[in-house]
């Protein structure tokens, strides 16, 4: 089969099998060419798909079940989903026959292609891409890469940081005896610890970053306003005297989509969980922090 560079693949949803290697041949007709000693006739994929029967796996168990197709039905090859990294199609394959997974790709928009169901990258590929100095990286690696549970599955986010594209992690789960050490840590190392899915450590660590105004922790304080717990965003708010103005405003002018997809997420929350707590929207922490940002960057 034809190789293709970066495939995609992600949930195997069925695979059409193929008939035992020592079925013998058909019968051809008399005058027809005759083929090489041991070589089959080629058969089409309606004559293939028309026998044989579908290898599906149930959705709740996982368990392979069986099943043969109507007569009269279409045959189906189901390739929707089998995406590859050079624009190449189902047709540029050799032959359907072929047994080739079929993998379904979830893409929840720029930067969220996740596989669900295989181990996620180690920690020091999320430390990498979260920065864009070398050395913070390190740092933040050698402190919390013993506290990272690295089967969590996540997603990550892409955004510009001083004209360099990094890729913040959607959330990281770290083990209970990080809070031990909490305090111990680094700038770099907090920054990671406002994306855990523990949000009393999210509220502390987020509590440290907010004096920082450095380029590469603007990220980190930014997603937050996207987020539902309301403390954490009264936090960012009573911090916005603080706050360098114009480096929030070159990071608003680079990042105007991920701008508006937090001031979307931060009405949607307002609307189910703090209408009544606030009910001019404006007054709302997180919506309040994001107009003073847009403000600074007009």
């Amino acid at each position: 089969m034809r190789r293709h560079s970066k495939p995609i693949l992600l949930t195997p949803t069925f695979r059409r099998a193929l008939p035992a290697a020592d079925t013998p041949p058909p019968s051809r007709a008399p005058g027809s060419r005759s083929l090489p000693a041991g070589r089959r006739p080629a058969r089409s994929c309606a004559m293939i798909s028309s026998r044989l029967p579908i290898i599906a796996s149930d959705a709740r168990t996982g368990l392979p079940t069986k099943h043969r197709r109507r007569r009269g039905q279409r045959p189906e090859f189901r390739w929707r989903g089998l995406k590859f990294g050079n624009g190449s199609t189902r047709s540029q394959c050799h032959r359907a026959a072929d047994v080739i997974p079929v993998y379904r790709c979830f893409n929840f928009g720029q930067g969220h292609n996740v596989d669900w169901f295989t181990r996620r990258k180690p920690f020091s590929g999320v430390a990498k891409w979260a920065f864009p100095f070398s050395m913070l990286t390190t740092m933040a690696e050698e402190e919390l890469t013993p506290f990272v549970d690295d089967t969590y599955r996540t997603t990550s986010r892409h955004l510009i940081s001083d004209g360099a594209g990094i890729y913040i992690p959607y959330r990281l789960h770290f083990l209970p005896s990080v809070r031990e050490h909490h305090l111990g840590f680094s700038f770099p190392s907090h920054c990671l610890l406002t994306r855990s899915t523990d949000g009393f450590l999210r509220q502390k660590s987020a509590r440290v970053i907010l004096s920082l105004n450095e380029s590469w922790s603007i990220a980190f304080v930014v997603l937050l306003l996207g987020e539902y717990v309301v403390e954490i965003a009264e936090d960012i708010y009573a911090a916005v005297p603080d706050l360098d103005a114009s480096a929030y405003a070159s990071f608003v002018r680079q990042n105007r989509n991920i701008m508006r997809t937090m001031r979307t997420r931060a009405t949607s929350y307002w609307n189910a969980y703090y209408r009544h707590a606030y009910p001019n929207r404006k007054s709302y922490p997180a919506i309040a922090v994001l107009n003073q940002l847009d403000a600074w960057a007009s």
